[in-house]
């Protein structure tokens, strides 16, 4: 656990005890974690009124080191600012968010990944459709294939709501899917992923029911509910003829 700088003010002290006691009481899922030189780098530049940017980036940074999700970070960082009474700030959200994806250990195909979501990005989506296009004559695997589509709706939701939208659903995705489906965040709130079309039924019913349980309670508990469609809107984009069309039919469900 880690010792508290003996040269933190009062005023610091108290705002570093009341943000760690929201942050454990709503989102933060350990405890023994939560305190580090970074929280009270962040809490010193609030309180002085210095620019806490670089601060926020470093407490990313540490955040992803100790193995908490991008969500759990940001949701952490808007706890400090629901404690000082502020709306949270969208460019410290995504300082904080950077400072995350600079610290995560990710995979080899780091540069297929998005490092908000998790997920894949739209143009590995893309290749993954077209592999299947690539069979013996005769054979039509794209048929047997969808794309899952799940809309969240985040038309006129903050820069914060977009961020943080991106990184719970995404690991929604991850936790229902794992890692063996393709899956995108296509634009902000709209997601798509691959797989085949015997399992597209019960997949969607888990999937849409565990997204409007966990956006419901983690956006409701910021009062962001109403920036979100709920519940999320789920269909099956059938595949193209072609593998040349997949882009078309991606790039269509983005505009």
């Amino acid at each position: 656990m880690t010792t508290l700088d003996p040269h933190l003010h009062a005023e610091e002290l108290h705002l570093l005890d009341s943000w760690r006691r929201r942050a454990l009481d709503t989102v933060w899922r350990h405890p023994a974690d939560w305190e580090h030189p970074a929280t009270e780098a962040v809490v010193e530049a609030f309180v002085s009124g210095e620019d806490p940017s670089g601060a926020v980036r470093r407490l990313g940074e540490a955040r992803a080191a100790v193995g908490a999700g991008m969500a759990e970070t940001i949701d952490d960082l808007t706890c400090l600012f629901r404690t000082l009474g502020l709306p949270a700030e969208p460019e410290l959200v995504r300082e904080v968010a950077v400072g995350w994806a600079t610290g995560a250990v990710v995979e080899p195909q780091e540069a297929c990944t998005d490092p908000v979501t998790g997920l894949r990005t739209p143009g590995y989506l893309v290749a993954r459709m077209q592999e299947l296009y690539d069979a013996p004559a005769g054979s039509r695997p794209w048929d047997a294939h969808a794309l899952l589509v799940l809309d969240v709706r985040l038309d006129g939701a903050t820069t914060t709501t977009h961020v943080r939208a991106g990184a719970i659903v995404g690991s929604v995705l991850l936790d229902v899917l794992g890692a063996g489906h393709p899956s995108a965040q296509l634009r902000p709130g709209l997601f798509a992923t691959l797989l085949a079309r015997s399992h597209a039924p019960a997949t969607l019913r888990v999937l849409r029911g565990r997204v409007d349980e966990v956006t419901t309670s983690r956006f409701t508990s910021f009062g962001e509910a109403s920036q979100l469609r709920s519940p999320a809107r789920t269909w099956l984009e059938q595949l193209p003829g072609e593998a040349a069309l997949c882009p078309s039919l991606v790039e269509s469900l983005r505009l």
